[in-house]
Formats: structure tokens, sequence, C-alpha cells
């Protein structure tokens, strides 16, 4: 058998210490070899989208020192490394300013929403201005080199009889290419990610780690194995969350005051709480997770106080990740107005709880909180799509009117049955992996090393980076 391990992507962490302790497994475990592909050139990636020459060589030069550890060992015969490289002066064609990015595709693969998720990865903008000049280019950039790094996997798998690709997150311009390579030859293809705090790892098979299908498939399963202590499990799960700890992901809460509701809270009426997610980090993942009631969550957030009765009151309690989201966006959200409408911004203290314990019924885009509610046994309706959409716990709207009735009756909280499978999937997903070591937090290890630029490599990184910034903030719409 022939792996196929693609990593471009030297300084990013814990891409690497994840990608090269999956090679080690391999070599150990089995007699198969291992051909290791790594970029060898300026392409526009989601580090270096802006193609600083300086910027690249020190993610190459961190790739090489741990692909050198791995070639000083005895099993190294195994394991061939092959460089793509990539042109910096090749001449990208100007996007159709009157074309949606996601309607752009090549070779019958996703390129468009490859770039879009990519831009804004590093931007936090979802809605790039096409038509602008600086974005054009940029975007234009991007797309060509998904189309160079097809071409390039596609020319290497008619030469080599590859079982099984290795990648990680598979969501970017660089790496989806590869996937969906993989997926049209059909050969196994593994999404790698980290499953979160800690050094767990998570595997996607031949689909995106977003895959709505395959991780209610994953959820089900891991049910079925926990099923005897699925409730403790899920109840340390949510009140883990709830008292403000970091769990599956980071703890969004704790710069909010305990028991703070928004001045203008009347308890008198009926309190209808829109609790929004981060709209950019689903924006571009597939058509999966399209086709909502509503174009976006500010229409949504919108029409739902057009259709609530004068009894009731909406509070909008925008996702505090937004704080990190484009100037743009934001701007944008602190625009609606609407005479039954309250927001709460991301940077407000008010608390994301104490508005969950207090309302009568929670509105949700596919957040956390939206099965956190069910848990805690709060009427929950899903106008989004996400994991636990069709599991029973929530209610879904198939249109408008369904939302409009849906909000004019008196909602029972439904059985908690699919907020105890999602806490035992958050509480139990991913495994551990030899060689792999650390956190988020501390910094991942690599067979016990950590992998860090020094000082003089440090200054030029974190200038680039800076120098990026300020390029994509000015220049770009």
């Amino acid at each position: 058998m022939k792996h196929v391990i693609y990593n471009p992507h030297g300084s990013n962490s814990p891409e690497c210490e994840i990608l090269y302790s999956e090679l080690l497994r391999i070599l150990e475990s089995s007699t198969d070899s291992v051909d290791v592909i790594v970029c060898n050139g300026v392409g526009s990636c989601p580090i270096n989208p802006i193609q600083l020459e300086s910027l690249c060589n020190l993610c190459k030069k961190r790739n090489k020192s741990f692909l050198n550890r791995i070639v000083n060992d005895e099993i190294c015969s195994r394991v061939k490394i092959i460089e793509f490289n990539y042109d910096k002066e090749k001449t990208h064609r100007e996007i159709d300013k009157d074309k949606s990015l996601k309607s752009i595709s090549y070779k019958d693969s996703d390129s468009g929403y490859a770039v879009l998720s990519t831009y804004t990865t590093i931007s936090r903008d979802f809605e790039p201005l096409v038509s602008h000049q600086a974005t054009n280019k940029l975007l234009s950039s991007m797309l060509t080199h998904y189309e160079d790094v097809y071409m390039q996997f596609e020319s290497y798998l008619k030469n080599n009889d590859v079982t099984k690709i290795h990648i990680f997150n598979g969501r970017l311009n660089d790496t989806r290419a590869v996937l969906r390579l993989g997926q049209l030859n059909r050969i196994d293809t593994v999404c790698h990610e980290s499953a979160g705090f800690g050094s767990k790892v998570i595997c996607y098979e031949n689909c995106l780690p977003h895959d709505i299908k395959h991780n209610q498939e994953k959820i089900e399963r891991s049910y079925a194995i926990h099923i005897a202590n699925s409730k403790e499990i899920a109840e340390s799960f949510y009140s883990k969350k709830r008292n403000g700890q970091s769990v599956s992901d980071k703890a969004y809460t704790n710069n909010q005051a305990k028991g703070l509701l928004p001045e203008d809270w009347n308890s008198k009426i009926k309190n209808i709480v829109f609790f929004t997610s981060s709209e950019d980090e689903f924006v571009a993942i597939g058509k999966e997770w399209e086709g909502a009631i509503f174009s976006s969550q500010i229409d949504a957030a919108l029409s739902i106080a057009d259709m609530i009765a004068h009894d009731s009151h909406l509070y909008v309690r925008v996702h505090p990740n937004v704080k990190d989201a484009s100037k743009k966006y934001r701007k944008q959200l602190r625009a609606l107005e609407h005479g039954n409408l309250t927001m709460i911004y991301e940077d407000s203290r008010v608390s994301t709880y104490e508005l969950l314990s207090s309302c009568d019924v929670v509105v949700s885009n596919g957040s956390t909180i939206g099965i956190e509610a069910v848990y805690w046994g709060k009427p929950s309706i899903l106008i989004g799509n996400c994991f636990y959409k069709g599991l029973g716990g929530t209610y879904e709207p198939k249109d408008k009117v369904g939302l409009s009735k849906m909000l004019s009756e008196k909602l029972n909280p439904r059985d908690r049955l699919a907020a105890i499978k999602m806490g035992v999937y958050w509480s139990t997903y991913g495994h551990n992996i030899e060689y792999l070591s650390g956190s988020r937090e501390k910094g991942y290890l690599f067979q016990g090393i950590a992998y860090r630029r020094n000082l003089i490599e440090n200054l030029q990184y974190y200038s680039n980076k800076i120098w990026q910034k300020i390029v994509m903030k000015y220049t770009l719409k």
C-alpha cells in the first residue's frame, strides 16, 4: 500500500504535529510506503495569501525541521519527499465581477467555495467585493493556487498507485483541491483535525470535517457506545459549559456578568432570544449548509422582529466570537434597528445563560446554545443547518410562515435525547495518537519536542504577518 501525506503548511500547528504523528504511526504499524508532498513555492495559500517570499521560506524551513527528524530514523527508507512548486509570477485571470464566487468551479470541483472559505478565514469577511480591483486580484491568485495544486496532484496520481491520502482539515484552497481529487478517483482520503482542547485528533473519511451526514453518523455511534452513562456525560458537559469552562471549544462567556439581563428586559411579556452564530465560520463550507429560511442572520433578526406580536420582544445575542469579525460586518449589525428588537452585541456583559434561563423561546441558526437550550428545558427553534438538525430536539420550520406560526404559539420543550447525544459526542469524540501531545493553550509537541521558531525567525514571522494584515485591511473591500 502507498499512503500520501499532503502537508503544504509548515507554519501551522497542530497541522504538522498531527500529520507527522500519523506518518510515524503508519510506518511503525505497517510495511506501507509513504510519499510526503510539501510546498516548495510561493503560492497564494491560507498562510501566505499575498505571497511574501520571506514568510514562505519560514514555512518551508519549519516543515523541513519535522521531516529531517523523521528522515534520520531507520524506517525512513519507506518515506519519499516530493515538492510541489508554484510560480509567484504566474498571471492570474480576473474573476468575472458579476459572477458569484461560489458558482466558480474547476473540473467540477468547488474551487470557488474553497477560495471564499480561505479568504473568509484570513480576513473574517465573508462578503468580499469582487468588483474591487485589489480584492479581485487576491481572490484570483487564490483561485490560481487551487488550480495549480489540483493539476500537480492530478498528475502525481496518474503516475502513482495511491491507496490512501492524508490531509489536514481539507476546507481551504489548497487542501480542498486534494480532497476533491481523492473523492473523484475513489481513493480513501482522510481529513485529520484537532478534536478541540488537549491533543486528541478526529478523522473524517472522504468528506470535510463539517459534513453534516458524516457527523450525525458519528453522533449516533458515539451515543451507542456510551449509552449506559450518557446522561452523566451530558450533564457534565452542559454544566461545564454553563459554568464557563472550556470543553469542546473555548469558553466565550467569561467576560459576562453572572445574572445580568438587558436593561429593558420585561418578564411580563413573551421574551424571544435569537442566539446568532459566527456567520463567517460556515458561509463557504458547501451547499448542505445553505438553503436556510433566511439569506443571513441580519435578515432573520429583522424578519422575526416583524413577525412577533406586540406583547412579545426579540433580543439578539450576537455571538462573542464576532468581536474578531470584519469591521464591515460589525457595522452592519450595529445598524440594525426595530421597535420589537434589542441588540446585545458581542462585547456586552449581559449573561448568555441568564438570557437562556429567563426567556420563553430560543431561536438559533445552529450554534451550540440552540441544543444547550434543549438540554435545559427551553423550546428551541432552529432556522439554519447544523449537526443537530433532524435529531428531534428542536423545532424546525420549513419556511417563514411556519416560523411565524411557531413564534405565535406556546411551545413546549422537546425531548432532551438529542441534547444528550450531542453532549456525549462533544465530550468523547476524537482519539489520542502516539507521538502527539500538548494542547492549543500550551503548544503542541511532536515526539515530545516543540518545534518553535527562534527569536530572529519569530521577528521575521510576525513582522510579515503584521504587514500582511495591514495590506489586507487597507487594500481590500
